[in-house]
């Protein structure tokens, strides 16, 4: 029986890309971005704790791509509210359109 490899770097991804759903959800939105965020880290935290459940360490793609997931939570909050985000954001809304 052949087993499939694990994959870990895969999962980081998803959880940037699951703050937007999850802010999205009935009532998470005016909570802050604190709720949004810690809402797509639950997600981060159970491959953790899965990762050291069955292999009984934590993978480094976890560490690292967890790492600054999570610190870069507060440095996109402070970009987000800058003039040169709103400049770039309008910009690129203006090619689509």
């Amino acid at each position: 029986m052949q087993v499939a490899p694990l994959v870990h770097g895969d999962s980081c991804p998803y959880v940037s890309i699951v703050a937007a759903a999850t802010a999205r959800l009935p009532g998470v939105l005016p909570l802050g971005p604190v709720w949004f965020y810690g809402l797509a880290f639950i997600f981060l935290l159970i491959a953790v704790a899965y990762d050291l459940g069955f292999r009984h360490r934590v993978h480094i793609a976890y560490i690292l791509g967890g790492g600054m997931l999570v610190a870069s939570v507060p440095l996109r909050l402070m970009f987000s509210g800058t003039g040169m985000w709103r400049a770039i954001a309008q910009f690129l809304v203006g090619r689509v359109s």
